[in-house]
């Protein structure tokens, strides 16, 4: 199960983890198409995010199966694999461009935007367990996920943003050596 004590989703270390994927995206942004180190830790956090699916399917078969169906568990394992899904859509999206020349930064930034609201939501679960006290004052786990809430949904609303800028490119009116380069020679 992901939910641990107090019911938290994950741990630092598996947050910790995604660098490879925002840091591909980070890098390949910079402009640096067909960086071999910047391909290498772009196709990394691909394959970091490939192993945690795998780890999240792991889970969601044991927590989301009868006897032991636990549903906080259960949502937590698919909501935190979806947005790993969506981690590596991103990264793949990001290794079109430091890998080689396609430039795919709109797909990337979109992709990563609906990974921070999958992790908003994964905390949303967690907060749903840690916030459930009985002497009527929020524990600190409750304020913190609260907090991780609002900064995965202000990353999210980011890179949305962001996305307004990379996914409008304003097209322009061909050209005549566009026109000649392709319908060829009259």
């Amino acid at each position: 199960s992901r939910l641990g004590a107090g019911g938290r989703s994950g741990s630092s270390n598996d947050r910790a983890m995604r660098w490879p994927s925002l840091l591909g995206v980070a890098l390949a942004t910079t402009g640096s198409a067909q960086s071999p180190a910047d391909c290498a830790v772009t196709v990394a956090g691909a394959f970091n995010s490939i192993v945690y699916v795998g780890y999240d399917i792991t889970q969601a078969v044991s927590d989301c199966s009868l006897p032991g169906l636990s549903e906080k568990a259960c949502a937590s394992d698919l909501s935190d694999m979806i947005a790993y899904i969506f981690y590596l859509g991103s990264s793949i999206s990001g290794a079109t461009l430091a890998c080689g020349s396609l430039d795919n930064m709109c797909a990337a930034t979109v992709t990563e935007a609906f990974a921070f609201l999958m992790d908003g939501t994964t905390a949303v679960i967690a907060a749903v367990s840690d916030c459930v006290t009985d002497a009527g004052e929020p524990a600190f786990i409750c304020v913190y996920d609260i907090a991780t809430v609002i900064r995965e949904f202000n990353r999210f609303l980011t890179r949305i943003i962001q996305a307004f800028e990379l996914c409008n490119m304003k097209s322009r009116a061909p050209g005549p050596w566009d026109l000649w380069m392709f319908y060829g020679p009259f």
